[in-house]
């Protein structure tokens, strides 16, 4: 039996702690752990709630929920910190590399540690795609990253209404964003994972995810079943020009 309070000393006044402070712990953390993802969370979070959301799942794991902590509110922070990951070699580092702006919107920016790159939190979906258009527009050569959170969100809170809702805003809002593309810009749309919300429990699934890239300059192509996700930063580093990643 741990005592969690006592590890986390719980009982500080959190709102006290800067989040760059919460960073260097984590990646202290990181360093350390051989574990797949060290999860550092900023924000005004209530103690109890935080606790409350511990959890010890059937296969073993134990962790926080973090939707269940309250911590994606006003002014949330969050950075995953993946096991083996060397930023300077992911995408956005080698598209700054060649003078190019980077924005990173939503969970995009919780995942990527990109410094330099515009780090703009965002849950909602309509606040999510209204950034990305807003960004793209502003930008005369970069890149922007954004997640869509509420699908999956709605995936596991089985929510099959509200997962429609957002595929439908989704929609709507590509039908806009291909009208304002020009000759040398493209757009990939993919998934990580499945979070059907039908599927009579609240974890994700395991169907095969898409991925589409639109651009003017591209000739339609079925580029077949993948076998990683890897193939599509590779892609994009090689569209900028920039070094592999």
């Amino acid at each position: 039996e741990t005592d969690y309070g006592q590890i986390y000393n719980i009982s500080a006044p959190l709102e006290r702690v800067s989040f760059e402070r919460v960073l260097a712990i984590g990646r202290l953390v990181r360093e350390n752990v051989r574990v797949n993802r060290v999860i550092a969370l900023g924000g005004k979070v209530n103690p109890d709630q935080l606790l409350s959301s511990i959890e010890r799942r059937s296969d073993g794991l134990v962790g926080v929920n973090s939707p269940g902590s309250g911590v994606y509110g006003p002014g949330y922070q969050v950075r995953h910190m993946g096991l083996g990951i060397d930023p300077s070699r992911q995408l956005p580092a080698l598209v700054q590399a060649i003078g190019c702006q980077v924005s990173l919107i939503g969970k995009m920016q919780d995942v990527i540690d990109a410094q330099g790159a515009d780090n703009l939190p965002a849950v909602e979906t309509e606040l999510v795609l209204q950034l990305a258009e807003q960004h793209f527009r502003s930008m005369k050569c970069g890149l922007v990253a954004a997640t869509v959170q509420e699908t999956d969100l709605a995936g596991h809170a089985q929510d099959v209404r509200r997962y429609g809702r957002k595929l439908e805003l989704i929609d709507e809002f590509i039908g806009r964003f291909l009208a304002v593309m020009d000759e040398g810009d493209a757009l990939f749309i993919t998934g990580d994972h499945g979070n059907d919300p039908t599927i009579g429990h609240s974890q994700h699934t395991r169907e095969k995810t898409p991925i589409i890239a639109y651009s003017k300059s591209f000739q339609p192509v079925c580029v077949g079943e993948r076998e990683t996700l890897s193939d599509v930063a590779a892609t994009i580093a090689e569209y900028f020009g920039a070094k592999a990643t």
